[in-house]
């Protein structure tokens, strides 16, 4: 079995509780993968964080043409999920403070999530 974690940014100092929450899942056989939508700005000085940021994907470390081929392969393995997803994203942008594009660019971030997750074969 295969799990993710998944955070907005990791490694960072504060984040010591999933760093060991991680270990004690790995402790009982269970593989994580560690997903981070952005880089850490942190400079990290603890060796274990350290390692934990070499074993840490990050979802916009390949930019703009990394959302969008993950966004296209999306659109293509499955036309409809994604339609009814952008529909979904079109009626929270309209009515959200963040705006309609923002909404989107979630949803170009969720469509690299799942490539991520199925090219690392995680459950």
């Amino acid at each position: 079995m295969k799990v993710a974690y998944l955070t907005n940014q990791y490694p960072k100092v504060s984040h010591t509780f999933i760093r060991r929450e991680i270990a004690a899942v790995e402790a009982n056989g269970i593989d994580v993968l560690r997903l981070s939508i952005r880089e850490t700005p942190d400079q990290l000085a603890d060796a274990a964080d350290i390692a934990e940021q070499e074993r840490t994907h990050v979802i916009l470390r390949g930019g703009t043409a990394g959302l969008a081929l993950a966004t296209s392969a999306t659109v293509a393995a499955h036309p409809l999920r994604f339609a009814k997803a952008f529909r979904m994203a079109l009626r929270l942008g309209r009515r959200s403070d963040r705006g309609l594009l923002r909404n989107l660019a979630y949803l170009m971030v969720a469509c690299a999530t799942l490539r991520e997750l199925r090219e690392q074969d995680c459950d």
